[in-house]
């Protein structure tokens, strides 16, 4: 049985994709996804908003974070 996360069965590793350059990957990551695939918090996640060090957009009332900046911030790039 797939371990539950939020109510959701779990069924995909969220960091994987942004280690394996030849899996399809999104585009953006809602921060949910964001603090999956990068093991940190929801907090964290918008201090480095907050820093300049991940972008951001707004779309709606969802903030999205393009999956270029996560690469970038892992990369340290920024």
């Amino acid at each position: 049985m797939a371990r539950e996360i939020n109510n959701r069965p779990r069924t995909k590793s969220y960091g994987a994709e942004l280690m394996n350059p030849h899996s399809p990957t999104p585009l953006a990551y809602s921060v949910a996804d964001a603090c999956r695939a990068l093991s940190l918090g929801k907090t964290r996640i918008y201090q480095l908003i907050n820093e300049g060090k991940l972008q951001s957009r707004k779309v709606g009332k969802r903030r999205l974070i393009p999956a270029e900046s996560l690469r970038r911030l892992i990369a340290g790039e920024v």
